[in-house]
């Protein structure tokens, strides 16, 4: 049921059609309409008086054609028909019951900073709905009675670019955009920045034990003499826990960098991060 909702629509064009039954020249014979959403006759046919309309032939309507845009974010498409007469006993309207779905953007994932290129983009946090409003009949004075839930559709959607590599392929910011199963048109989009260097606080291109030694050096160092001038580099990238502070705690989340990803080549700071539950890191 969600596929018609979150695909991109174009206008669709309705089909008549008529069917009859075979009736003598005595009898009277009826005109029964069923109708599109907009009240025009999407099919017709006539059935003698005091009779039943044969289910089969109903079954064989195509209602494929019932849809309809609404907007860049809702559809409409038929569900079923409503008020058949159990005997046809004059010309008759019969009327679609319908489902419409609306998508919408909630939530953004969680995760705007980087801080390795091999990551993928995360989706965490990202919350993505459609809202089903589904109509059900008609109260006595003829207006629609329905029913609505909510779908949950995040984890279908696609994030563009998938990684960091390619987000960041000509720079440190990119866009990500956020696009629904099966559709050509994202949903919405957010920024995110790449942040190099964190961890490497002598610029050597690589994390080592080489760098926790000299974060918890220099945290030695302030310690004795709160006068002391920490290296610029290594209060930049030495502050693993982001809080402003250089201590003995961002030496020993660089010294855990530095061990995981001694034991696993293709860790990297967002998995580590991600570990530690760091939210200000996100």
């Amino acid at each position: 049921m969600i596929k018609p909702v979150i695909s991109i629509m174009t206008a669709v064009s309705v089909l008549f059609g008529t069917a009859s039954f075979g009736v003598s020249a005595e009898t009277n014979v009826c005109t029964v309409n069923f109708l599109d959403f907009d009240g025009n006759v999407y099919y017709s046919l006539t059935v003698p008086e005091g009779q039943q309309i044969d289910k089969q032939i109903i079954s064989q309507i195509d209602t494929s054609k019932l849809r309809k845009q609404i907007g860049t974010r809702s559809q409409q498409w038929f569900s079923e028909w409503w008020g058949i007469p159990e005997y046809i006993t004059g010309n008759t309207d019969i009327k679609p019951l319908s489902v419409t779905g609306t998508i919408s953007l909630e939530k953004v994932p969680d995760k705007h900073k980087y801080y390795s290129k091999d990551s993928e983009i995360y989706k965490d946090g990202l919350i993505v709905d459609i809202t089903l409003v589904t109509q059900t009949g008609l109260d006595t004075e003829g207006n629609y009675t329905t029913k609505s839930e909510i779908v949950d559709i995040s984890s279908t959607c696609t994030l563009t670019p998938k990684t960091a590599g390619e987000a960041f392929k000509s720079g440190n910011k990119a866009v990500v955009n956020i696009f629904p199963i099966n559709s050509d048109q994202p949903i919405g989009n957010y920024e995110i920045i790449y942040i190099d260097g964190i961890g490497d606080v002598n610029e050597d291109k690589i994390v080592t034990g080489s760098d926790a030694t000299e974060v918890l050096n220099a945290y030695t160092m302030l310690s004795s003499n709160p006068s002391y001038k920490v290296d610029e580099a290594i209060m930049l990238y030495g502050d693993m826990n982001f809080d402003g502070i250089l201590n003995g705690s961002d030496a020993t989340m660089l010294l855990q960098y530095y061990t995981m990803l001694s034991s696993d080549p293709t860790y990297n700071l967002d998995k580590f991060f991600s570990d530690m539950n760091m939210k200000n890191a996100l």
